[in-house]
């Protein structure tokens, strides 16, 4: 009470808004890193994690195209059969390249993918020099082990894809209580302001009030 009565009216007023302003700026700064954090969070949702399980649907159905097509051949001996199946091959590392670049390289199940895929176009070769020589027995033998092949592959998208999901519902859960824990710093630091403007402004009119009395 003595301090205040050094000061004038107008310099009084102006200590009752000073916690008001504090608090305030404390709220806009912690408000701003918080929507950081959660725009963060969800840019990495829609831009990596959504966006790698849809390459993931497709390099499936690029797969079992690639067999199906790689099938036709064997028996149609169509050379457009074995462009397209070439195409599914060049699809493949395209899709491959794409999630490395959205996953920024460190998705650990790509190069396992790869050499997978690179067993399973070599079977397929083999089975084509194979048929062309009438060697029957020996290219069902490699039909049985590109379907292995295959379903290897799918197997390895799948635990992919399932990590994927995992990431995305955690960084869903974070930003929900991400969103809690703002609203509820928030809330305290409006009280506090609000306590502190009370207790300003009781202190300042009782200093006005003796200041008064005083004349």
């Amino acid at each position: 009470m003595a301090i205040l009565q050094k000061f004038n009216i107008k310099e009084k007023m102006i200590l009752g808004y000073i916690p008001i302003f504090l608090v305030t700026i404390a709220i806009a700064v912690f408000s701003l890193q918080s929507l950081r954090e959660y725009e963060r969070i969800n840019r990495e949702i829609v831009e990596t994690d959504t966006a790698v399980l849809l390459v993931t649907d497709k390099i499936v159905d690029n797969l079992l195209a690639q067999e199906a097509h790689g099938s036709r051949y064997l028996i149609l001996g169509s050379p457009q059969m074995l462009e397209i199946f070439r195409q599914r091959d060049r699809d493949f590392i395209a899709q491959l390249d794409e999630i490395r670049v959205l996953s920024h390289g460190g998705n650990i199940h790509l190069e396992k993918l790869a050499a997978l895929h690179q067993e399973f176009n070599g079977l397929y070769e083999e089975r084509f020099k194979l048929y062309g020589t009438g060697d029957i027995p020996l290219s069902l033998q490699h039909g049985e082990q590109i379907q292995i092949s295959l379903d290897k592959m799918i197997a390895v998208i799948q635990k992919m894809a399932e990590l994927v999901r995992e990431s995305r519902q955690d960084k869903i859960i974070h930003a929900g209580e991400l969103g809690v824990r703002t609203f509820r710093i928030t809330a305290i630091l409006s009280l506090v302001g609000l306590l502190l403007g009370c207790a300003a402004a009781s202190l300042i009119t009782r200093s006005l009030a003796r200041s008064i009395s005083e004349l």
